[in-house]
């Protein structure tokens, strides 16, 4: 399957949105559910050697959110790879190619529509991994809570900004240093889980900007070294254990 033939195919069975939101990508394509925003699906070209793939030739790859248990044996399959920046443990890229097997790219696409979609996470549910904030939710009290929690038991954090949120690495920078790393479309910036920084992040007010995401925190990635992550600007939480 190729970029165009995915296009069609994502367009002519679901109900989403198409997005391109990084004006410095504009071959970068959203696919997001109409109703709760989220993306289901990410088109992107870039180098092959990103995939560890030797050479620099620039490849179409689609990003799709896989159950976890399926992503280890996909990884072993001819033209699926750890997914390019984003969360590995929920995330898988195929390459547009027609490397990867159609039906098989057919069926993550309708799992990631699936795992995507609005879901009520219960209060009583005695352990929850991974949860995601409703994509109609008014305020960012709830993100706050959990990250709350997670930055009490953290030692080290990592924030990911894309090369033009200048604004928001530079708030970022003052409780941090940049990090070496091949991510040509960003920013790392990394540094100890202070007082100040906890204070910093739990005090900003929810973005008013939320015409791709309904955006929790201005910041696109956040990952604590106790294995939690607020990814996709805080509307998918990983690494949540409740129990009550």
């Amino acid at each position: 399957m190729n970029r165009a033939q995915l296009e069609t195919f994502l367009t002519e069975t679901y109900e989403a949105d198409i997005d391109h939101p990084w004006a410095r990508y504009p071959n970068y394509q959203v696919f997001r559910h109409r109703n709760n925003k989220k993306w289901f699906a990410l088109i992107m070209d870039v180098p092959q050697n990103k995939l560890g793939i030797a050479g620099n030739k620039i490849v179409d790859i689609a990003n799709f959110k896989c159950d976890p248990d399926l992503i280890g044996s996909l990884r072993m399959e001819k033209g699926f790879f750890p997914a390019y920046h984003m969360n590995k443990s929920n995330w898988i890229t195929a390459v547009l190619d027609d490397t990867a097997d159609d039906e098989k790219i057919k069926i993550l696409a309708d799992m990631s529509y699936e795992l995507t979609s609005t879901k009520k996470v219960r209060k009583s549910e005695m352990f929850v991994e991974a949860i995601e904030i409703d994509g109609s939710s008014p305020s960012n009290e709830e993100w706050k809570t959990i990250m709350s929690e997670k930055l009490a038991t953290a030692s080290r954090f990592e924030i990911h900004c894309w090369n033009e949120e200048q604004k928001e690495t530079e708030m970022a920078l003052q409780y941090g240093r940049l990090k070496k790393t091949e991510w040509r479309y960003g920013k790392v910036i990394e540094g100890a889980v202070t007082k100040e920084l906890a204070e910093f992040l739990l005090s900003l007010p929810k973005p008013s900007d939320t015409e791709v995401y309904n955006k929790m925190t201005p910041f696109f990635s956040i990952f604590l070294d106790n294995g939690f992550s607020s990814e996709h600007y805080g509307t998918e939480l990983n690494g949540v254990k409740e129990n009550e």
